[in-house]
């Protein structure tokens, strides 16, 4: 090889360790990962019917979905169905859910859907049914129900093949079941500063197609919270929210896996990836050409 050839070889050499030296700076990013709690849409009322739909988007993998809200009590002017943000409740990194899936607050992201019903003789009820726009794949999706002071819910979900998951795989890795998003020492909720028990948690009965959850106490504390992460995949998701007092209201939350990205630039690891991959191959065709050269 002659000497042009040489200082051609050492600038690639050159290059190539700064490659992996600017890799290794920025590989350490890759433990900071960004929330993905579903968006909801305002809800649009349905006049004829009574009821409210809307749509839920996510940033990540999770597919996007439609959801409605009916009521077994549709002429009930206390029927609601509202959606409202993350500035003064929110779920920490210190709960169950919260270490799993992130914080999503404080911010003005719209991921609560709140639908509220009125006590009546036959306990009236709001049920919300999600749609998926394809199936959701197993241990990827996060669901909780708070707020649930005077109230109880029942969540079942379908695969696309329309078969019913059991109250085993609703719940999947979920552990402990019930929580209070009051109770956590890391990142508190404004709404919490007024709560005096923290501690309280839902009863949870799993069935054979569903999971029942109810406040184990009545009260005023929105913090009581219950969540599940189906271990099989899921087309639909039905939550049924029947009120104990009046009005009666509670808060349905959804999020996916968490999206990982690298500290303070946000760039991805397919982002990183990429990059990799371009600077093997600048470096594959670099050795080729010196190579050329310096046998010429």
């Amino acid at each position: 090889m002659n000497k042009v050839g040489r200082n051609i070889s050492s600038k690639i050499a050159l290059l190539g360790a700064s490659s992996v030296l600017a890799l290794s700076a920025v590989a350490p990013g890759f433990a900071v990962n960004a929330s993905d709690y579903g968006v909801w849409s305002e809800p649009v009322l349905n006049s004829e019917s009574g009821s409210y739909s809307g749509t839920i988007s996510f940033a990540g993998t999770t597919p996007g979905a439609t959801y409605e809200t009916v009521f077994s009590d549709v002429g009930s002017q206390n029927n609601e169905v509202e959606i409202s943000d993350t500035s003064e409740e929110w779920i920490s990194e210190g709960t169950p859910f919260g270490a799993v899936f992130g914080s999503n607050g404080s911010s003005t992201t719209n991921n609560f859907l709140r639908t509220g019903v009125t006590l009546t003789s036959d306990l009236s009820s709001a049920t919300t049914t999600i749609t998926f726009e394809s199936p959701v794949p197993a241990d990827s999706l996060g669901v909780v129900i708070a707020d649930l002071d005077i109230d109880s819910a029942t969540i079942s979900a379908k695969s696309a093949t329309d078969t019913a998951l059991t109250g085993d795989e609703l719940v999947g890795s979920a552990n402990p079941i019930g929580f209070n998003m009051c109770d956590t020492d890391k990142n508190i909720p404004t709404i919490c500063e007024d709560v005096e028990d923290p501690k309280d948690v839902p009863l949870v009965t799993k069935n054979a197609n569903d999971v029942y959850v109810v406040n184990s106490e009545v009260g005023e504390d929105v913090g009581v919270s219950a969540w599940v992460k189906p271990s099989a995949e899921i087309s639909t998701l039905t939550i049924v929210h029947i009120g104990l007092g009046s009005p009666s209201t509670v808060r349905i939350v959804l999020a996916g896996p968490t999206i990982p990205t690298l500290a303070e630039t946000g760039t991805t690891k397919s982002d990183l990836f990429a990059l990799a991959a371009a600077l093997m191959m600048i470096g594959f065709i670099s050795v080729v050409h010196a190579r050329r050269f310096g046998n010429n």
